[in-house]
């Protein structure tokens, strides 16, 4: 018997929290390039360095994990589909 997309689902979001965190890192990790993060390097590293720029010259505001969690997990519920 094979199991379903929509079963592995529902077995993954009866996990733990930090069980569910280092599902998605596999999953995610599973989709990179062998042997490193692949042609994205130079994109990934480029907007590191945009982003810390932004924030060391004051143009960009940090946020509190919590805010971040928060339209993180709305923005997710908007995409569910009914």
């Amino acid at each position: 018997m094979s199991t379903g997309f929509s079963d592995i689902v529902a077995a993954a979001l009866t996990l733990s929290d930090a069980d569910r965190a280092a599902l998605a890192y596999q999953m995610l990790d599973s989709l990179r390039e062998p042997h490193g993060l692949g042609e994205d390097d130079e994109r990934y590293f480029a907007e590191l360095e945009r982003r810390s720029a932004a924030y060391l010259d004051g143009s960009s505001v940090p946020s509190d994990l919590s805010d971040v969690e928060k339209r993180m997990r709305q923005s997710l519920r908007e995409r569910r589909p009914s």
